[in-house]
């Protein structure tokens, strides 16, 4: 098993609103392979999402080219759709050892937003628990 800490973030109440408060989420460092090159990843673990969901920079720096995986259309946050194109790729959790599995990457993401752990292609390879209370995620 291994136990990784949730991150916080200082956020605002409103927005324009001085006040701030902490907000604790379940984000991880994983290792991203293709090929011969590999990159660590800060991802968010949502066991609401379908899948893995990466975005395309990330598969260019490590030498991918986007097109050259299956086209892909899910709908993300807000039932907004999202294009994409799914990679068999292989993962590395810190501290864990490396994996098959696969991702879909898109160009539609917000260069600063987190990737994402989903069902496919984590979920169905681990068993996650989530703990609120004392901050941890435990991933076996």
């Amino acid at each position: 098993m291994i136990k990784y800490p949730y991150v916080s973030f200082e956020v605002e109440v409103a927005p324009n609103s001085k006040r701030k408060k902490t907000i604790w989420r379940p984000i991880i460092e994983l290792i991203v392979f293709c090929g011969t090159q590999f990159a660590a990843y800060p991802v968010l673990v949502d066991s609401g999402a379908d899948y893995n969901i990466f975005h395309s920079g990330l598969l260019e720096a490590l030498g991918g080219k986007l097109t050259k995986g299956k086209k892909r259309r899910i709908v993300a946050l807000g039932n907004q759709p999202l294009k994409g194109y799914m990679h068999n790729i292989k993962l590395k959790l810190v501290g864990g050892n490396k994996f098959e599995s696969s991702a879909i990457f898109s160009n539609q993401i917000p260069d600063h937003a987190l990737g994402v752990l989903g069902q496919n292609g984590f979920f169905d390879r681990y068993k996650i628990t989530f703990n609120y209370k004392a901050k941890t995620i435990n991933i076996s």
